[in-house]
């Protein structure tokens, strides 16, 4: 297991993809690789419960158990199951804290998903203060930290974090979806429009192809409201 985990979907928002800490040692167990094999092809609920059996393995050295804790992590993030993916996730933290970007954007989402803003947004610091000593801030630093912001009703941090973050990605819809959302809730509903126009331009034409969830939907309404969608249908 010394590959880097690679979520396929993030939250209600989008697909995403996060790396993770690798194991420091091989896994022999079927349970732990096949597992993982199941979480990372998208099958969440098997995955999670092979990665269960996995864990129980008497042998498990502290590193493997932790990476393991972080796959299962994710599969239950994706299955909803907000509580158990942060008691696995701390668990994690325990045997060693968070060392890479990824792993403190990952408990930054988790925390979110159960409105532990303050929280989440101390996780996003952490993951922006590594980025940045690793000359690695990007999009996805910038783009969950400026989500928090925006539920924590901070609406000019979060315009300030969206923006730099489509200065790395310009072409990533929901940037200017968040983006605007904030500028509705300043009242700024021309610079709002312009942000939703460019959302729904992008979701068509980008390179990357989102599935059909609860985000595109909310864009979607988005664009219904702002009387676009004649010229951006999905």
């Amino acid at each position: 297991m010394r590959t880097p985990i690679r979520l396929r979907r993030s939250l209600f928002l989008l697909p995403l993809l996060m790396g993770a800490a690798a194991a420091q040692a091989a896994i022999s167990s079927p349970y732990c690789d096949v597992g993982e094999r199941l979480v990372r092809a998208g099958s969440f609920t098997e995955g999670a419960t092979l990665l269960s059996t996995c864990l129980a393995t008497p042998e498990l050295a502290a590193p493997d158990r932790r990476y393991v804790l972080l796959l299962r992590a994710s599969a239950y993030f994706n299955l909803h199951e907000n509580a158990l993916a942060l008691l696995d996730q701390e668990a994690a933290f325990a045997i060693a804290a968070p060392s890479t970007v990824a792993e403190y954007i990952n408990y930054g989402s988790y925390l979110r998903r159960v409105a532990r803003f303050e929280e989440s947004l101390q996780a996003l610091r952490g993951a922006e203060a590594l980025a940045k000593q690793k000359q690695q801030v990007g999009m996805m630093v910038l783009f969950n930290l400026g989500w928090t912001l925006l539920e924590l009703k901070r609406y000019d941090e979060a315009i300030d974090a969206f923006t730099q973050g489509i200065a790395h990605q310009p072409d990533f819809p929901f940037s200017y979806w968040r983006r605007a959302l904030a500028y509705e809730a300043l009242g700024r509903e021309g610079e709002a429009r312009a942000d939703i126009a460019a959302a729904a331009r992008f979701l068509l034409t980008g390179s990357t192809k989102f599935p059909e969830d609860a985000s595109v939907a909310a864009l979607r309404v988005k664009v219904r409201q702002y009387g676009l969608d004649q010229q951006y249908v999905f």
